[in-house]
């Protein structure tokens, strides 16, 4: 038990005291019996003080106390407890957690974090064939564009030209044919009528002259046909195959850019998924490992008693759940020793700072602590 006294000086209570004992005695005793007065024993009334103490109860409790609290997540029941009062070692097992739904999660967690290095695996591969696609595409890509400009260069700088070269070279050279066969012709008209050659050679001589005459006419238009349109459409047609395997270039570049980036995004998501998945699972691992609760220091195991607005709460003992952050046993500092009680209402008005406090302990009887 623990006591808080306080001592002041009343000069004038005493005085008063001592007037009402001699008041008082005479009268409390039976006025027909003048012996019995004569013998009761007087004592005479002096200045002292009076002490007035306050006495309550409270608990011994260390001053700089070490608290070991749960520090996993939830609520957690405790199933093993080392016994109140009990010393321990440093790194001693003072409290286990019921862990079963922990290690449940952490073996999902566990096939969590295996999927996510799949996806990851998965993730990259998927961008390195985006990379050869990409350059197999841009190749050809490439190639297209090349050849449908060297097939433009080279029928405008070369087949074309070629080509009307040999139309005008034709055209040149059907000219000269109608001249050779109508001195054939004359010449066959000539042999009939001296009946050196038969009929049949003149008419294939006449027939020879119109066919050359017929071969300029299509000798020309195909130089003017060929001039005013086959060349020129050959060369639109040429340039368009060109422009478009420019643009065609342009798109499959932008392709393969947006398909890279499309590889990347999901590479980094996948990556990124699975540093959230390790965290959790390292934290999984933290938690489980905190179920198994072990002492900072050397010292006494105290039970840990929450302190509430209507009185304490349930004492810690085995089966009882424990929230995160609560405290579930204490390794007081026994060198500095505190003592923590609540004064009455009735007595508030008596007690104030620096009062002298004289401290009994049940477990150290006959010893007074001053303090």
């Amino acid at each position: 038990m623990k006591y808080r006294e306080s001592s002041s000086q009343v000069s004038r209570v005493a005085a008063i005291i001592a007037l009402a004992l001699a008041v008082l005695l005479p009268a409390c005793a039976d006025g027909s019996s003048e012996d019995a007065s004569s013998d009761a024993e007087l004592v005479a009334a002096k200045r002292g003080s009076l002490r007035i103490s306050v006495r309550e109860g409270g608990d011994l409790e260390s001053g700089k106390p070490v608290t070991v609290r749960s520090e996993v997540e939830g609520r957690n029941a405790i199933i093993e407890l080392v016994e109140e009062g009990t010393f321990i070692e440093k790194d001693q097992v003072v409290c286990k957690l019921d862990s079963a739904g922990l290690e449940d999660k952490v073996q999902e967690q566990e096939l969590t974090v295996d999927k996510a290095k799949s996806d990851v695996a998965q993730a990259g591969e998927d961008y390195a064939i985006q990379e050869k696609t990409n350059l197999e595409s841009m190749k050809s890509a490439e190639t297209t564009k090349v050849l449908a400009k060297r097939a433009f260069q080279a029928y405008r700088d070369g087949s074309l030209p070629l080509e009307r070269k040999r139309l005008e070279s034709e055209l040149t050279l059907s000219r000269e044919e109608p001249k050779r066969a109508q001195t054939e012709y004359e010449a066959s008209k000539r042999l009939f009528v001296k009946q050196i050659i038969p009929k049949t050679q003149v008419e294939a001589d006449e027939l020879g002259e119109k066919k050359a005459t017929e071969k300029v006419t299509i000798s020309e238009k195909n130089l003017v046909h060929f001039n005013a349109f086959t060349c020129k459409d050959e060369l639109k047609k040429l340039n368009s195959d060109w422009e478009v395997s420019e643009i065609a270039y342009e798109r499959v570049k932008q392709q393969c850019s947006s398909n890279l980036m499309q590889a990347q995004d999901i590479l980094d998501t996948k990556k990124k998924n699975l540093r959230l998945e390790v965290e959790q699972f390292t934290k999984l691992k933290g938690q489980l490992k905190n179920c198994v609760i072990r002492s900072p220091r050397a010292g006494l195991v105290v039970y840990a008693r929450e302190r509430q607005r209507h009185g304490q709460s349930e004492p810690i003992a085995l089966g009882k759940e424990i929230r995160e952050r609560e405290r579930i046993v204490q390794i007081p500092d026994l060198t500095n020793m505190v003592v923590q009680l609540d004064i009455h209402e009735s007595s508030v008005k008596k007690v104030k700072r620096g009062q002298r406090t004289w401290i009994t302990v049940d477990a150290l009887p006959g010893k007074v602590f001053p303090g």
